[in-house]
């Protein structure tokens, strides 16, 4: 993955990590982001760019390729895209399209290699 930081997608991943490890400081637990469009997008983004071996997991080595899972979640946020049209904000509408159009180049780019 490019590192694009004007990227829609950059961008969200980065508001969605930072919400993930706000903490409790009297707790001192982790607590959840607060529900949002763009935080169910980037997570349901996130889980394909892993399934197509994009993210390292816990050990710092590449996650395995699931193609199979890639597409699910890709065909995922094309309905939820087809689905919401015209109820977006600019904003949403951009991140959306922005996850969409990477995730399914780096689809074919994966899938070519396979």
């Amino acid at each position: 993955m490019s590192d694009d930081s004007s990227s829609p997608v950059v961008t969200d991943q980065a508001q969605a990590s930072d919400g993930v490890r706000q903490q409790d400081a009297e707790a001192g637990t982790l607590k959840p982001p607060p529900a949002s469009f763009l935080l169910l997008v980037s997570t349901i983004g996130t889980q394909a760019m892993a399934a197509m071996g994009q993210l390292d997991d816990s050990e710092g080595s590449p996650t395995a390729i699931r193609l199979e899972f890639a597409k699910s979640y890709i065909d995922m946020l094309g309905i939820l895209e087809e689905k919401t049209k015209g109820n977006l904000t600019s904003q949403e509408s951009q991140v959306l399209s922005g996850w969409l159009y990477r995730l399914r180049m780096i689809y074919v780019s994966v899938s070519s290699r396979k």
